[in-house]
Order: C-alpha cells, then sequence, then structure tokens
C-alpha cells in the first residue's frame, strides 16, 4: 500500500477517508480510523480502532479500541481498550484495561487494570494491586505512597492532624547527622527539600523505638515526636527503608523506652 505524507489535520483525513496509509512527521493530529505513521515529534490522540507505528520522539494518546507499535524514543499513554507493542527505548503508561508487550528496554507504567509482558530487557512498574504483568516486573503496588497508607500500615493512631512517631540519638540528644532532638524543642530540617527522596534532605522518623535501631544501633535515648500529617513526604518508589518516612519538622514531646512508654523526669 502506497505511504501519503500530509501535513495537516484536513490532509490526514481525507487520506484516511480514502483508506490510504498516512504517515505526518511533525505536528499534533486526532486519528478515528486507519492507520498512521508517526515520526520526528509527531503527536496523536487515537480513537475507536485507529492505529499507528510511533517512530524517533513520537507521542501519542490512544483511546478505546486504538493499538500502537512504538520504536525508538517514542512514548504513548493508553486508556480504555487500548493496546501496544514497545520496542526500543519506548515508554508507555497504562492505564483502565490498556494491553502492551515491552520488548528491548521499553518500559512501562500500569494503573487500573492494565496488562503488559515485558520481554529482554524491558520492565513494568504496577501502581495497582488490580493490574498485572509478566517478565520484569518492580510491583509498587505494595509499597504506600500517601502518609495515610504508611501511617495505616503501621497502625500509627492519628490524632486530629498529627501522629506521634520516634527518633533514637546519642547521649546528649544528638543524631549522627548533628541534629539535636531535646525533649520540649522544635526541630527544623536545615537541608529540606520537597522532592521525591528516600535519605536526606529533612528529618526522618520510624513509626516505633525498635525501628530506629537500623539507624544507631546502640542508641542512648529515644525520642517521640509530635509531626504534622501534611508535612510527611513517602518515598514514591521501592524503599530500600520501608519503615521510614521524611519530614520537614517536628516537636520532640519526651523521651521513651524502646517500647513507646514516656520516661517520667526523675
Amino acid at each position: 500500500m502506497e505511504t501519503i505524507k500530509v501535513k495537516t489535520q484536513k490532509g490526514l483525513d481525507k487520506a484516511l477517508g480514502e483508506g490510504k496509509e498516512v504517515e505526518v512527521k511533525n505536528g499534533f493530529y486526532t486519528v478515528k480510523q486507519g492507520f498512521v505513521i508517526l515520526r520526528g515529534n509527531a503527536s496523536a490522540e487515537l480513537r475507536g480502532n485507529a492505529s499507528a507505528t510511533l517512530w524517533e520522539n513520537a507521542s501519542a494518546t490512544l483511546w478505546e479500541n486504538a493499538s500502537a507499535t512504538l520504536r525508538g524514543n517514542a512514548s504513548a499513554e493508553l486508556r480504555g481498550n487500548a493496546s501496544a507493542e514497545l520496542w526500543e527505548n519506548a515508554r508507555a503508561e497504562l492505564r483502565g484495561n490498556a494491553r502492551a508487550t515491552l520488548r528491548g528496554n521499553a518500559r512501562a507504567t500500569l494503573r487500573g487494570n492494565a496488562r503488559a509482558e515485558a520481554w529482554n530487557y524491558s520492565s513494568c512498574i504496577l501502581l495497582s494491586p488490580t493490574a498485572k504483568a509478566e517478565g520484569n516486573i518492580l510491583d509498587l503496588s505494595k509499597f504506600p505512597l500517601t502518609p495515610k497508607e504508611w501511617l495505616d500500615r503501621y497502625h500509627i493512631p492519628i490524632k486530629s492532624t498529627f501522629v506521634v512517631l520516634y527518633k533514637a540519638t546519642n547521649d546528649t540528644f544528638e543524631t549522627r547527622n548533628g541534629i539535636k532532638y531535646i525533649p520540649g524543642t522544635d526541630v527544623i530540617a536545615p537541608d529540606w527539600e520537597d522532592i521525591n527522596i528516600e535519605c536526606g534532605n529533612g528529618l526522618h522518623f520510624c513509626p516505633r523505638p525498635s525501628a530506629c535501631k537500623q539507624f544507631n544501633e546502640n542508641p542512648f535515648h529515644f525520642v517521640a515526636c509530635k509531626i504534622a500529617i501534611k508535612d510527611i513526604r513517602v518515598y514514591q518508589g521501592a524503599p530500600n527503608y520501608p519503615d521510614k518516612i521524611r519530614a520537614q519538622k517536628c516537636k520532640v514531646l519526651y523521651e521513651c523506652d524502646i517500647d513507646g512508654n514516656k520516661i517520667e523526669d526523675k
């Protein structure tokens, strides 16, 4: 079949209406039928039973029963019952009932009821407990992604808008980073950045005093700290230390034992 190169939406619609295969290189297009080849920096929205092959840096959003093959650095977002085959360095995000097969170094993120097969060096990231994949999988649906999910996992009582978490220190109530957690004081992270990072750039706390021992094997003090839920940040990824969160500031309430019981002043 002859491939027709077009530069406008009108030209695309005309060629597809005549049953021709169409190639576009740049610009944005809506495709509701037929087959389109996207190259360069072209982008498209595919609906109905439309299909496409994406090359180079092309991108597309697929709805309904649309399908696509992605190559090079192409990227796509798939919704509804859309499907795709990804090759080389292609990337895709799958939602709803979308399906994909990944090869080469392709990557995909799966939400909703999405399904995927990852072959060769490709990989899938699962962000939904109902999404399923075969091959190289990183299942983030098993990790809490919000403060409430993290607090619920460790059964932390929520007191209005704050919670109590714990820290381990040396004999002067200081951590290895030189920050002091003296009971009765307010502590603010000197290096705070509101970014997605697991370690550094904030104050770090554990759900129980005993969990703090992985960061301080021989603590002299444990302290209970009051933290506003709005200040808590949960790492968006597969954590090396799942029982640790990050916050900008806290109020150090009191010294406690390894079980969290308050140690009364002598």
